[in-house]
């Protein structure tokens, strides 16, 4: 699906956030703050999960924890190209955002739309912020 029809597609359907983190509480976290947001969810904990969840999900935004175990956001980058994803992606980590511009790079390379940073421990209101903003459609906002 083209990223137009992937978003008029959510513009009758809903908006669905497909939220990744090895860590299932954070998950949980997550996706109660995207349903609070006005969100469908999907949730993975790993790769497979993902691909699997993307598929059923459509999503219109994802909420990617940077460092997930034995797999990384640069795997889960790739996949993303070659599907053509062009809507917002939301990284968290637990370690200092600033720290991470080869990841934010990289993603960029890929073609994808970084939408910003949440960091675990204080960042709720931050993502709060980014997925009302990008719950009227896709748009470009500094990160």
């Amino acid at each position: 699906m083209e990223p137009a029809a992937q978003h008029n597609f959510h513009s009758r359907f809903g908006n669905t956030a497909l939220i990744m983190d090895d860590d299932e509480g954070a998950c949980a976290l997550f996706a109660r703050i995207a349903a609070e947001c006005g969100y469908l969810t999907a949730q993975a904990t790993n790769k497979a999960e993902f691909i699997e969840q993307y598929a059923l999900a459509v999503p219109t935004m994802i909420i990617l924890d940077v460092f997930l175990g034995a797999e990384d956001a640069s795997d889960i980058f790739r996949f993303l190209r070659n599907q053509r994803y062009r809507l917002p992606v939301v990284l968290v980590t637990g370690y200092n955002p600033k720290n991470l511009d080869c990841l934010v790079a990289d993603g960029l390379g890929k073609g994808l739309l970084i939408a910003g940073f949440v960091q675990k421990s204080s960042g709720m209101e931050d993502l709060r912020r980014l997925l009302n903003v990008y719950r009227q459609g896709p748009r470009a906002i500094p990160i």
